[in-house]
């Protein structure tokens, strides 16, 4: 039985009905147009082991830089700190697991979150949604 707010809205079915909408949008972020070859470099090594842990000094090293200049050169080119685009990457791979019907908790481990617990923080921060509720808007 659904609950209905003083405004006459289901506030479960409210959401349900934006969650399709958030799943659409949540391209999330789109891979950045122009880098230098270095930050290029860790991007490609970003997207190929996302699943895996990265430390700043490994994807700094790839990039030839010092971990500091790294971290400022990739902030200014792709828009965001390494540690969140690394973080939007596994979403998006957690995001097509959910689509593909995986529970969240192999999804979160297999898009290289620690637990589930780890996903639904950043999912629902990235997507506004839990894996949950987007999944169960993707099965629909």
């Amino acid at each position: 039985m659904s609950r209905v707010d003083a405004a006459g809205i289901d506030p479960g079915a409210a959401l349900l009905a934006v969650v399709p909408t958030v799943a659409a949008e949540a391209v999330l972020f789109e891979a950045p147009r122009s880098v230098s070859p270095k930050i290029e470099a860790a991007l490609r090594y970003m997207e190929e082991n996302y699943a895996e842990p990265l430390s700043l000094a490994e994807l700094a090293r790839r990039s030839q830089l010092s971990p500091c200049r790294f971290s400022t050169v990739f902030r200014r080119q792709v828009g965001m700190s390494p540690q969140r685009y690394l973080c939007h990457l596994r979403v998006r791979a957690a995001q097509a697991l959910l689509r593909r019907g995986e529970a969240p908790a192999v999804a979160a481990i297999e898009a290289g979150f620690f637990d589930q617990s780890h996903l639904n923080r950043h999912f629902k921060r990235i997507c506004g949604a839990t894996p949950a509720r987007f999944a169960a808007a993707s099965a629909s």
